[in-house]
């Protein structure tokens, strides 16, 4: 799937086309002043994507790590703005706040998450110009929290990544799934020559966490940007260990940082930190706000179904009391058996209304496991029928195409089974010969981790 992603840095623009899948692939990429340069690159590329991702690459943006209760999905967003001054020491009208959890410790009662604080100026300035290319913007993602997140998917109990660009660098620790630091800072050389005082600043913030977690250290730094500079400070830093730490650098990987961006499928609670969407969870994806397009549309149609329902009985049982003696036993029988049709129908679309309200309220967070189930469905199964519980959901697929149904229902059921979410559903149910039309699986929740 092919992705057009702008990175907005105080020193340049850069438009990227990539082809996303097990790895992201550069197709194309270019560095712009204006919308016009980006327009020029699609119609180069032959792109007719309309919708971009974009990237704020702004050392003013702060981030941090927070540990508190768990709490509902309802109470973070309060609790995340009531306590924002007491976490970034900022003028609260200059800069927006969001946050994502990044991770739930049920045993401790834990909750981590990581804050952040944009700069209102450089947000619009990304809305203003990419509405200037005639695009829309699928999403705002900031650069410290695609490093954090690199530093989170190391293979060790703590890891640092460090990026250098130009005489700028920027240095994200973490420990476990929480982010222990994050800082920016610059070369003091002139053109980014010295970078002396760069690495004296990564070893300071080394140390610190060192200090911090009783002699602890970093097990893994990774480095990014620029190869020159990278080599360098990957040589002053081999040196000013004694060999107790080990250091993987990822040298010259220009474009590792788009490694960081996290899949919506797995945003806990279904909320990523997205500046696009910035707030409550339900106003994060578009999936939750289709969701509650859908609730709404429901709501109304069963009101209107309920009102007509309602005039339709009235007309028929006023027809029937002033015109008994004209109405056969057989046309009573019909009409009664119609308004019991009616009445079944209206409470079947009341118990849906009401088990869909019901998700966005459930700590299991129904709405991103239904997420999923759509992101696996291929384009010619459709859903017949669906309930949903605290246990699992049932649902009886429809095949719209009987051509190739074996082996869309098998990959179906591989998608599934790699969301992790369910219990493994077995292949074994399925007919060799594509003449399916329908086929139904019950899905149990796997049972909690301790960590989510």
């Amino acid at each position: 799937m092919k992705e057009v992603i702008i990175r907005f840095s105080n020193e340049f623009r850069e438009i990227l086309l990539v082809k996303k899948g097990r790895s992201t692939q550069i197709l194309d990429s270019q560095l712009i002043s204006s919308p016009e340069d980006a327009r020029g690159f699609l119609q180069r590329n032959s792109c007719s994507i309309k919708k971009v991702t974009a990237i704020l690459d702004d050392e003013h943006t702060v981030v941090k790590g927070v540990t508190t209760p768990i709490m509902k999905p309802k109470d973070i967003e309060g609790f995340v703005r009531t306590n924002s001054a007491e976490y970034f020491a900022l003028d609260q009208s200059e800069y927006s706040v969001d946050y994502r959890v990044m991770a739930r410790d049920r045993k401790k009662n834990e909750m981590t998450m990581i804050l952040s604080a944009a700069r209102k100026t450089k947000l619009r300035e990304i809305w203003s110009f990419i509405e200037g290319c005639s695009l829309k913007a699928a999403h705002i993602f900031i650069m410290q929290e695609l490093q954090t997140n690199l530093a989170i998917s190391a293979n060790g109990r703590s890891a640092a990544t460090v990026s250098i660009s130009g005489s700028r660098a920027s240095i994200s620790i973490a420990r476990g799934k929480s982010l222990f630091l994050q800082a920016s800072f610059e070369s003091e050389g002139n053109d980014g020559e010295d970078l002396s005082s760069i690495t004296d600043n990564i070893m300071y913030y080394l140390n610190f966490y060192s200090k911090q977690n009783f002699g602890e250290t970093v097990e893994m730094i990774g480095i990014t940007g620029d190869k020159d500079s990278s080599d360098r400070i990957s040589k002053a830093l081999e040196l000013s260990f004694d060999g107790k730490i080990s250091i993987s650098l990822k040298s010259g990987q220009e474009y590792e940082y788009l490694n960081g961006i996290q899949r919506e499928n797995e945003a806990i609670l279904g909320k990523q930190l997205d500046y696009a969407y910035p707030g409550t969870r339900c106003q994060s994806t578009p999936f939750c706000r289709t969701m509650l397009q859908r609730i709404a549309a429901m709501t109304i149609l069963t009101i209107l179904f309920q009102a007509g329902f309602l005039g339709v009985e009235k007309l028929l049982i006023s027809k029937l009391e002033a015109n008994t003696t004209e109405v056969s036993s057989a046309e009573v029988t019909a009409a009664k058996e119609a308004l019991i049709r009616l009445k079944e129908k209206a409470a079947v679309l009341e118990n849906d209304i009401s088990v869909i309200e019901g998700m966005e309220s459930e700590d299991k967070d129904l709405l991103g496991k239904l997420y999923l189930i759509q992101k696996s469905i291929p384009s010619n199964i459709g859903i017949d029928r669906m309930a949903m519980s605290n246990k699992g959901m049932d649902i009886m697929f429809r095949m719209k195409d009987s051509s190739g149904s074996t082996l869309d229902a098998a990959r179906l059921v591989l998608a599934i089974n790699d969301t992790d979410v369910f219990e493994p559903v077995q292949l074994s149910f399925l007919e060799m010969d594509d003449s399916m039309e329908t086929f139904r699986l019950e899905l149990k929740y796997r049972e909690a981790k301790d960590e989510l």
